[in-house]
């Protein structure tokens, strides 16, 4: 038997529990059960193309192809080894992601203390609605404009591909 599970963008940064029974005819039954950690900032690919994937999260693909240099993915092989996934480094091709690839979208930021919303938007130069999209279990504290606590993880895609307020594209 094999349990397949590819979590939606709303279920990072979520820790989930799932028990499964196995039963035969006979009156036995063993049941097993599994804590699965869903890491934020991180995306399944399926035979898709690095700008598709760029235009899908409203961020430049040089974003993500930055976020998933070799040295990122050297660094965390274990980890990415343990979990059952390859993934994606941004010397391969990045015309046609393989269906499967795990691609990291960006980096995560743990807060030091509590912060704004809006705040965090300002410094990484995004929006708070971007923040909500990536952190969809941080619309709540944003519904009652609550701080996020000190030590939360948060997915960010900075605004480094755009230009600042005022400015040109070309530097002119």
């Amino acid at each position: 038997m094999v349990l397949q599970w590819t979590p939606p963008l709303e279920a990072a940064g979520g820790v989930y529990k799932v028990c499964v029974v196995a039963q035969d005819d006979a009156p036995s039954a063993a049941s097993r059960c599994f804590t699965f950690e869903v890491k934020r900032c991180m995306y399944c690919t399926d035979s898709e193309s690095l700008s598709h994937v760029a235009t899908r999260f409203r961020t430049s693909w040089l974003q993500i192809w930055s976020s998933n240099d070799p040295e990122w993915v050297t660094a965390h092989a274990d980890s990415l080894s343990a979990s059952n996934v390859q993934a994606w480094a941004a010397t391969e091709h990045p015309h046609k992601l393989e269906r499967g690839r795990l691609i990291r979208l960006g980096p995560v930021y743990r807060t030091r203390d509590e912060h704004e919303m809006e705040e965090l938007a300002q410094r990484f130069g995004t929006t708070i609605w971007a923040l909500l999209e990536l952190n969809p279990d941080l619309a709540e504290l944003a519904e009652v404009n609550a701080p996020i606590p000190k030590g939360q993880e948060i997915c960010v895609l900075p605004g480094i591909c755009s230009a600042a307020p005022g400015m040109a594209m070309d530097g002119a």
